[in-house]
């Protein structure tokens, strides 16, 4: 590093450690419920390049290929079984939220392979998909587009008719969406830990994106002090979480990009009452219960907002998670969306009417 770009660091340093600029810049954006403690990489410590570069399971890299013109990276595995059981499967379609990554859904997405075609996407500069320059990709209609072509290119190259969408946190916002645009195609909708947006976070959702990001950076260092221990965890998992899951969390948050996430929340646009009343599919809300990102309230003010059709199973909250319930209580998380799809949108999911028609017990 040269003793050039050393001067500026200290500079900077110096200058991002005054009140003034922890208060403007740092703690308001973390009021926000936006800020979910994404990570740059110009002030990463030893460890955390070291952590930032483990790698991904087999079974994410195996079935992950990066999708063209899109540039997004794709995880996708056809049930093994199917020639076998009922054509009526959908493809359940798993989407991310701000600063996340696919990799979020790994337990998920291993536990539903076994019953069904699964799929999930990173988003444009997320996860391991290709970064975007500019502002534009990052508004939430063009992220809508975005998966919406990715998503019908795929049903239509693998011959899927139905999908059922599932999404986390900001991912909420645009399965939302996304369900009235695939119309018919799909079948309904599970969205973990959505939020409300309030108007005081939408207007300081421009702090963010204002922020120098050299400055950001140095903030989220500062955030991240204390490892598995630090802000940047804590807020996105429950008081009891193991430190397995805690390093999982740090890592996600190490491999977000700030030049990303500050786009992408500039360029949000909340689902409100009329987005979630438009959605005409059973529809299942879960959320943590410690989770300080998107708070359990906001479960029943979008219940709220459902028309009839959609209101097909009550808001379920997972205890001892926090944000990060998908990956926290996978187990818990995969068994209440599992009943959901089998009571509300296809029968033939269940695992184990699955096998008895396998091994000849039951007939189709």
């Amino acid at each position: 590093m040269s003793d050039k770009f050393e001067s500026i660091k200290s500079i900077v340093t110096g200058a991002v450690q005054s009140k003034e600029f922890l208060f403007a810049s740092g703690l308001t954006i973390a009021a926000m419920g936006l800020f979910t403690a994404p990570t740059g990489n110009w002030f990463l410590t030893s460890d955390e390049s070291m952590i930032i570069k483990e790698d991904e399971s087999v079974f994410v890299k195996k079935h992950s290929s990066l999708d063209q013109p899109s540039g997004c990276r794709v995880f996708y595995r056809r049930h093994t079984k199917e020639q076998d059981l009922p054509k009526t499967l959908p493809l359940l379609i798993f989407i991310h939220g701000l600063g996340g990554q696919l990799n979020q859904f790994e337990g998920l997405l291993e536990f539903f392979a076994q019953s069904s075609h699964v799929m999930a996407i990173d988003m444009p500069g997320c996860g391991r998909s290709r970064t975007a320059w500019g502002w534009e990709p990052y508004k939430t209609e063009s992220l809508i587009k975005t998966l919406t072509d990715v998503i019908t290119r795929r049903m239509k190259q693998e011959g899927h008719k139905t999908c059922v969408l599932i999404g986390h946190s900001y991912g909420t916002n645009l399965v939302a969406r996304l369900s009235s645009i695939l119309h018919s195609a799909c079948r309904g909708l599970v969205a973990m830990a959505p939020g409300v947006m309030t108007p005081e976070k939408m207007k300081l959702r421009l702090v963010a994106a204002r922020t120098p990001e050299l400055m950001f950076d140095v903030y989220r260092r500062k955030d991240r002090k204390g490892g598995l221990r630090s802000m940047s965890v804590k807020r996105m998992v429950a008081s009891t979480a193991p430190n397995e899951m805690r390093l999982r969390q740090l890592r996600w948050n190490l491999q977000s990009q700030t030049y990303v996430w500050r786009r992408m929340v500039y360029g949000m646009v909340p689902a409100d009452q009329a987005v979630w009343n438009a959605v005409n599919v059973p529809v299942l809300l879960m959320g943590g219960e410690e989770d300080a990102v998107t708070a359990v309230t906001g479960l029943e003010i979008i219940y709220g907002w459902l028309n009839e059709m959609a209101k097909k199973a009550k808001p379920i909250i997972v205890r001892h998670a926090g944000h990060s319930l998908l990956a926290e209580k996978v187990d818990e998380v995969a068994e209440e969306i599992n009943h959901f799809l089998i009571e509300q949108v296809e029968p033939e999911l269940d695992y184990g009417r699955q096998q008895k028609i396998l091994d000849g017990t039951v007939e189709i």
